[in-house]
C-alpha cells in the first residue's frame, strides 16, 4: 500500500514538479513560446519515429520521457525509463526520472527507493555535477514532504543546499518546510528572502515571506509581501486572505473588505480549477486526462491567466494530439498576448481536425478584427454562425463588424438576432440602437436605448453614461430639447469624466441661448478632460460671442485653429470676431 499524499506535501511536490520542468529546459520555453512545428504530439512523434527505427536508442527514450513527465503522463515516463534501464542498466539520471513519476502518481516509496539509487550512482560517479546532484536531494526533500517526514525532507534540502546554495526553489522549498516545523520565523525570512533575490518572480516565496512576517506581527512587511505575491500571480488566492487578515490586524477594514471580496471571487474559480486537478489526478485514461487538462486551460483562459493556460492545453494534445478544442483553446490564449501568427496557427490545426468546430471559427474571426483584417474576420464569423446559429455573441461581432463598414442595415439585423437568442443583453439594444440611429430611425433607437438602460446594473456607470449620451443624441436630432438636456445630464452624472456629454450638453445650452455661465463652465470642463479637440475650443467661442465677450471669444477660437490651421469655418470666424472687435474700438 502507498502512502497518501498530504494536501501541504501535494503542494511541495508540484512545486518541485514545476521547478523541474524549468531545470529540464525541454519544457517551459516551448510551452510558453513553441516553435510552429514542435507541438508536444510533434515531438512525440520525432523521438517515436526515432524508436520505431532502432530500438536500442537511449537519447530518444529520455527525451520521450520528459515529454511525458512534463504532461504527467507518468505511466508512460515509466515505461521509457524502464526500457532504457534494460537497455543500459546504470544508465544515469532514470532513477531520477522514476523518483518523480512515481512521485507524480503519489507512490512515494518507490520515489524515495529510485532517488536513493540515484544517489548512489552519483556517489559511485565522479563526473557527476554539483547541481544535478542538488537537484536530486531537493526531489527527495519533496517526497519526504509529502509523507509529512518534515526532518527528513529539511535535511535533504540542506544538502541540496550544500551542494549547489543558489537555487532559488531549493531555498523557497526549505523555508516552507522550516515554516511547517514551527517556530523559527526568522529562518523562513532568511531562505525566502534568498529565493527572492535569486528569482524575483517566484510569486509563492512572495507570499511565504508574508505569512513569516505575519508571524512576527510585521504587518507592514507582511503586506508588502503579499501584494507583490499578488502582482505576479493575481490567481494566488491564499496572497489575497492573508493580506485581507493584514489589513485587519493593522487597522484598516475598508482595505481588508475590499481584498476579502477578492478573495471571495478568486476562491470560486480556484475551487474550480482545484477540482478539475483533482479529477485529473485520480483519471487513468489518457484521452479523459487531455479533456480535463484542456477544461482546466479553459478556466485559466477565462481567468485571463493566458500562459498558464497555454500550459495545460499544450499537456492536453500531448495526451491527445487529435483534441481540436485544445489547439483552438491555445490559439485563443496566443491572441489575448497578440501573438497572432501562432494564434491563426492553432485555430487552423484545430479546425483541419474538426472542421466544423464553430468556436474555432468564431476565435479566429476575433484574431483577424484584433489585427484589423475586417474581411477575414466578418467571413470566419459568418462560417462560425452558419453552423451554430444560436451564439449571440457572434451575432454581435457581426454587427459590430456591419457598424465600422457603415452597413447599418445589415448591423441592424445582426443585433435583432442576437436579441433574439439573448433578449436580456443591455450590450446588444445599445449597438441596435447605434445602428437604428445611423439610418434616421430615431424613435426604434430611442426604444432601444431606453431598453438598454433598464437591463443595465446601476453600477455599470460608464456603460449607462454612453448610452444615456447616445439616447440623448437620438433626443436632440428629434427637436425634443427638453429630454435630450434631461439624458444628456445624467450621462454626465454617471461620468463625470464623459468630455463629449459636457460639450453636448453646453452645446444645447447654447442652441437654446439659456443658462451661457453654466454652459461655458461645461465645455471648460470638457476641454481640461480633452484639450486637443477642436470642436470644443470653437464651442467655447460661440457662447462667448453670444455673450458679446469677442476677446474671449477670439482667444478660444484662435485654440481651435491652433489645433486645425486649414478649418475654413474657424478662419471665417476669427475674421467675423476682429471685425466686431474693430467696430468696438
Amino acid at each position: 500500500m502507498y502512502r497518501k499524499l498530504s494536501r501541504f506535501g501535494r503542494k511541495l511536490f508540484l512545486g518541485w514538479f514545476v521547478w523541474y520542468l524549468l531545470w529540464l529546459q525541454v519544457g517551459l520555453h516551448s510551452q510558453l513560446e513553441p516553435d510552429l512545428e514542435l507541438s508536444f504530439p510533434d515531438r512525440i512523434q520525432l523521438h517515436q519515429t526515432q524508436i520505431d527505427n532502432d530500438p536500442n536508442l537511449i537519447s530518444p527514450r529520455l527525451a520521450l520521457a520528459k515529454i511525458y513527465l512534463q504532461i504527467e503522463a507518468f505511466d508512460l515516463a515509466i515505461d521509457q525509463y524502464q526500457k532504457v534501464r534494460s537497455i543500459a542498466p546504470y544508465h544515469p539520471n532514470v532513477d531520477y526520472g522514476l523518483g518523480l513519476a512515481y512521485s507524480g502518481q503519489s507512490k512515494f516509496d518507490l520515489a524515495i527507493e529510485s532517488l536513493h539509487r540515484e544517489l548512489n550512482t552519483r556517489q559511485s560517479n565522479a563526473k557527476s555535477d554539483a547541481k544535478s546532484k542538488a537537484h536530486i536531494y531537493a526531489a527527495l526533500g519533496s517526497t519526504y514532504a509529502s509523507l509529512y517526514q518534515y526532518e527528513k525532507a529539511k535535511t535533504a534540502y540542506e544538502q541540496a543546499l550544500n551542494l549547489f546554495p543558489d537555487d532559488a526553489m531549493i531555498h523557497h522549498q526549505l523555508g516552507n518546510i522550516i515554516s511547517k516545523q514551527g517556530n523559527m520565523p526568522q529562518l523562513v525570512i532568511e531562505h525566502q528572502q534568498r529565493a527572492i533575490l535569486l528569482e524575483p518572480r517566484l510569486a509563492s516565496a512572495h507570499l511565504q515571506l508574508g505569512l513569516a512576517y505575519a508571524k512576527t506581527q510585521n504587518w507592514p512587511s507582511a503586506i508588502t509581501a503579499y501584494k507583490q505575491a499578488i502582482e505576479l500571480d493575481s490567481g494566488l488566492v491564499e496572497a489575497e486572505y492573508n493580506l485581507a487578515q493584514a489589513y485587519f490586524r493593522q487597522g484598516a477594514p475598508d482595505k481588508a473588505e475590499i481584498h476579502l471580496r477578492s478573495f471571495q471571487n478568486k476562491k470560486k474559480q480556484s475551487d474550480q480549477i482545484a477540482r478539475l486537478k483533482g479529477a485529473f489526478q485520480r483519471s487513468n485514461d489518457q484521452k479523459q486526462k487531455a479533456q480535463i487538462s484542456a477544461n482546466i486551460g479553459r478556466a485559466y483562459l477565462k481567468n485571463n491567466q493566458y500562459k498558464t493556460a497555454i500550459q495545460y492545453y499544450q499537456k492536453s494534445i500531448g495526451l491527445d494530439p487529435q483534441l481540436p478544442i485544445a489547439y483552438s483553446g491555445i490559439g485563443l490564449a496566443y491572441a489575448m498576448l497578440n501573438r497572432y501568427e501562432l494564434a491563426i496557427f492553432n485555430q487552423k490545426k484545430a479546425l483541419n481536425l474538426q472542421p466544423d468546430l464553430t468556436e474555432a471559427l468564431s476565435s479566429l474571426g476575433l484574431i483577424y478584427l484584433k489585427q484589423n483584417k475586417i474581411d477575414l474576420a466578418l467571413s470566419a464569423y459568418q462560417q462560425s454562425i452558419k453552423l451554430k446559429p444560436g451564439v449571440a455573441d457572434v451575432q454581435r461581432q457581426i454587427g459590430l463588424i456591419y457598424i465600422s463598414q457603415q452597413s447599418y442595415a445589415q448591423a441592424e439585423v445582426a443585433f435583432k438576432k442576437a436579441l433574439d437568442i439573448d433578449p436580456s443583453s443591455a450590450d446588444n439594444y445599445h449597438n441596435l440602437g447605434l445602428s437604428l440611429a445611423y439610418q434616421d430611425k430615431m424613435k426604434s433607437a430611442i426604444d432601444s436605448y431606453l431598453e438598454s438602460i433598464r437591463l443595465r446594473s446601476s453600477s455599470e456607470n460608464r456603460s449607462l453614461a454612453e448610452t444615456y449620451f447616445l439616447l440623448a443624441e437620438a433626443y436632440n436630432h428629434s427637436s425634443n430639447k427638453i429630454a435630450a438636456e434631461k439624458a444628456y445630464i445624467q450621462a454626465i452624472e454617471m461620468d463625470d469624466s464623459l468630455a463629449k456629454g459636457l460639450h453636448a450638453l453646453a452645446r444645447l445650452y447654447g442652441q437654446k441661448k439659456e443658462q451661457p455661465e453654466r454652459a461655458i463652465y461645461l465645455v471648460k470642463q470638457a476641454i481640461k478632460i480633452e484639450p486637443e479637440k477642436a470642436e470644443y475650443h470653437n464651442t467655447l467661442a460661440l457662447l462667448y460671442y453670444q455673450l458679446e465677450s469677442y476677446n474671449l471669444a477670439q482667444e478660444a477660437l484662435q485654440a481651435a485653429l491652433a489645433i486645425e490651421p486649414e478649418n475654413q469655418s474657424y478662419q471665417i470666424g476669427i475674421e467675423k470676431i476682429t471685425e466686431k472687435l474693430a467696430k468696438s474700438q
